[in-house]
């Protein structure tokens, strides 16, 4: 495992009722050696992040998120296909013009070899500030599949691609929701985010009726947290009326307000490790490694593999002895 532990939280969002019948405490750490070791693969997911408004914390979801998802033992892949370069930014420590970025991949001006950069978490594949241009750029027929195209092949190799799309809905973010498996929707508590949702909900089912039967929404995740002011505790209380009226998964899990992430942002500072990693009494540390849990627990599966000549325990077992014999 890796040089920090992961808690073994419980998965919060949707298997408690089946853990407390299985009487077992595993981690998708665990669950991913589990299935390694009777020979199941592993289920490959593209999932887009996108907020309903900027600032809402979806360049850092997506990198804690990853971060958290690879700590766990897959393989990730990340996408920053919004022109402002953040993630870029947040994964290599710096932010500059690049000939082989997302966009000439796109263009068909550079392989995906050529373009992946390796981080100390992911893979990644840098933004570029002319994909503000896309809508003009790319216009031809079947448009809408190109990044689709680009990552299928890709599947393969990564356990899950993760894509940090814009918050204007184009034909960016048409490419992304066309080429995924699911869309996660970090949101904060604000009215703009709120009158947000609703544009940013058709057109996910618009993609889904048009180009992507098998994408869902898997749901939002407040972002930046709280609950000390009043107006907050209404903002959420709209947010979640909106989720049920439109049939809307909202995560268990919360990402609170930490003002740490501003400080880091604002000297180009890797957010997950000095803020997160780094700094055990951070909110965030905990928030974003449940986040992690929560969307592994829906994509892999929380149940059991089918036993294949020895049980989960005894597997379990063996590993611990191996870990003993290690010390």
């Amino acid at each position: 495992m890796d040089d920090i532990s992961i808690k073994n939280f419980e998965f919060s969002r949707f298997s408690k009722e089946k853990r407390n019948v299985l009487d077992i405490d595993i981690t998708p750490y665990d669950l991913r050696e589990y299935k390694i070791y009777i020979g199941e693969k592993m289920t490959h997911n593209i999932i887009t992040c996108i907020s309903p408004k900027g600032g809402s914390g979806n360049t850092t979801t997506v990198q804690a998120l990853a971060t958290g998802i690879t700590r766990c033992g897959y393989e990730c892949l990340v996408i920053d296909l919004n022109p402002n370069m953040n993630l870029t930014m947040v994964s290599k420590g710096r932010c500059e013009r690049s000939n082989k970025s997302i966009y000439e991949i796109m263009n068909g001006e550079c392989s995906f070899e050529k373009a992946r950069r390796v981080s100390e978490y992911y893979d990644y594949i840098e933004g570029n500030v002319s994909l503000y241009r896309a809508d003009n750029d790319f216009t031809g027929k079947g448009k809408e599949y190109i990044l689709k195209n680009i990552l299928t092949p890709l599947k393969e190799k990564y356990e899950y691609i993760l894509i940090d799309a814009p918050s204007s809905l184009g034909i960016l973010t048409i490419n992304s929701l066309v080429a995924s498996d699911y869309v996660i929707i970090p949101t904060e508590q604000s009215f703009y985010a709120l009158q947000g949702l609703d544009p940013l909900y058709y057109l996910i089912n618009e993609v889904k009726n048009k180009y992507n039967k098998k994408l869902e929404i898997s749901g939002i995740v407040f972002t930046k947290y709280t609950e000390k002011a009043k107006i907050y505790r209404e903002l959420n209380k709209l947010i979640e009326e909106y989720a049920e009226e439109h049939n809307l998964g909202i995560y268990t899990t919360v990402i609170r307000q930490d003002s740490n992430v501003l400080g880091a942002q604002g000297i180009e500072e890797d957010i997950y490790r000095n803020v997160i990693i780094y700094n055990f009494h951070s909110k965030l540390n905990n928030d974003y490694m449940e986040l992690a849990y929560d969307v592994i627990d829906e994509t892999q599966g929380d149940e059991l593999p089918k036993l294949q000549n020895i049980s989960y325990d005894d597997f379990m077992s063996k590993k611990y002895e191996q870990r003993v014999m290690i010390c």
